[in-house]
């Protein structure tokens, strides 16, 4: 959508500049380019922030698993993004989904506890390297 809305723009301010020059007769062809090159731009910056978001996410989950908050063993995720991303799982998991969670307010917001899920649930690699 993002990609679609500044190609957009990009056309309708080029179609303004083309149609103040008075040489150029036939704007079309160099509003149709500008459209299309402005596409592929907003398309790569948009991959590249959709990459760096996705990486910040990985990075967040590792801490998780490497860290439990202890002492030695403190969480590198800056409180605000461990707040949003702890409130925003127990709404996304929601009443009867994760053991110990029955809160009958939706607009209670209870605690997620990191290590609520059994190490037995959790599938691991068994095979032994020899």
């Amino acid at each position: 959508m993002a990609k679609c809305i500044t190609a957009a723009l990009t056309g309708l301010i080029a179609l303004v500049i083309f149609r103040s020059d008075d040489s150029l007769y036939f704007y079309a062809i160099p509003v149709l380019l500008t459209v299309v090159f402005s596409y592929f731009v907003a398309h790569c910056v948009i991959s590249v922030f959709e990459m760096a978001v996705d990486t910040l996410f990985l990075c967040f989950c590792e801490d998780h698993n490497m860290n439990d908050g202890t002492d030695g063993k403190e969480f590198y995720a800056p409180e605000s993004l461990l707040k949003f991303m702890t409130e925003d799982a127990v709404d996304a998991v929601g009443p009867g989904r994760r053991p110990g969670y029955s809160s009958k307010d939706k607009n209670h917001k209870a605690p997620i506890e990191l290590n609520a899920i059994p190490e037995e649930s959790i599938p691991m690699n068994t095979a032994k390297s020899s």
